[in-house]
């Protein structure tokens, strides 16, 4: 579990643990807008439990962020967590990676080097950020290399032509 924030306000609920929890002492039974949570462990299902402090008052939306764990491809049907696009550059490199070092080849350390530039970029393109969004402009449009002379009492506005 990364976090839990409710989805109406941009509130992040704050983690505890089901120990500090119960040295904290709250109202188990006090309702209200959620300021905690804490895991509760797994139920017969294998499935993550968690708990809310104060207990929802109302219907709430929560975004709740996790790492997702993977599991080991045993069969033909199995599909890879990986993107098709980069299965060569990716899962080939690393098992190229995987057979130099297994037979003690001293190729292994450029191998393993091109396995993790792959993984890098292939989170690069995966988990756009600010940083990584492109500004388009139309072709026909000439950005100025300068800002336009205006009146001096006119609002400027850095970056907007």
């Amino acid at each position: 579990m990364l976090g839990i924030r409710q989805a109406i306000t941009p509130y992040d609920l704050k983690e505890m643990s089901a120990e500090q929890f119960h040295l904290f002492e709250p109202d188990p039974s006090s309702i209200g807008t959620p300021q905690v949570y804490f895991m509760l462990g797994k139920d017969a299902s294998d499935l993550w439990q968690f708990g809310l402090w104060p207990i929802p008052d109302t219907v709430i939306n929560l975004y709740v962020e996790y790492v997702k764990a993977v599991t080991d491809l045993s069969s033909n049907s199995d599909i890879s967590v990986i993107p098709a696009k980069w299965h060569t550059s990716i899962l080939l490199k690393g098992a190229i990676w995987q057979g130099l070092l297994f037979l003690g080849d001293t190729r292994a350390g450029t191998a393993r080097d091109e396995f993790l530039l792959g993984v890098e970029e292939m989170k690069k393109q995966n988990q756009p950020s600010k940083q990584n969004h492109r500004v388009m402009f139309p072709s026909d449009v000439i950005i100025p290399s300068t800002t336009a002379n205006l009146p001096a009492n006119y609002p400027s506005y850095p970056g907007v032509y």
